[in-house]
C-alpha cells in the first residue's frame, strides 16, 4: 500500500491545543483517530483482496453466484444467501492436507 493518509484539523482547535496539554491531548487522539479510520479502511480492503481469491479455498467451500442472485430482495432471498455462506463456512471448516492446517475438530486427537 502505497498511500499517505491526511486528516484535516481546526485553526481554532490548533490554537486550544497549544494553550493546553489536555487540549493538545485531545487534538492529537482526535487526529490519530481520523487518519487511522481511512487506513483501516484501505488495508481491510487489501487484505480481502489478497485472501479471497479461489485458490485460496477448498473447492466445497467456494461457490459463484451471479449479482442478480446476490441481491436480496425479500425475506427468502436473505435466507438463500445465508444458506450459501453457511455452506461456505462450513467447507472451509473441515481439515484438508493444504487448507487449515494445525485446525482439530473438539474431541479429535493427533
Amino acid at each position: 500500500m502505497d498511500e499517505v493518509f491526511y486528516t484535516v484539523f481546526n485553526k481554532k482547535k490548533m490554537k486550544q491545543a497549544l494553550q493546553s496539554p489536555a487540549h493538545l491531548s485531545a487534538l492529537i487522539d482526535r487526529l490519530i483517530d481520523s487518519m487511522k479510520t481511512r487506513a483501516t479502511i484501505v488495508l481491510n480492503k487489501k487484505i480481502a483482496e489478497v485472501i479471497a481469491t479461489k485458490e485460496n479455498y477448498k473447492g466445497s467451500a467456494w461457490v459463484e453466484i451471479s449479482a442478480e442472485e446476490a441481491e436480496v430482495k425479500d425475506l427468502e432471498g436473505a435466507v438463500k444467501i445465508l444458506k450459501l455462506l453457511k455452506g461456505a463456512y462450513n467447507g472451509m471448516d473441515e481439515v484438508s492436507t493444504s487448507y487449515n492446517k494445525g485446525y482439530q475438530k473438539p474431541g479429535d486427537t493427533a
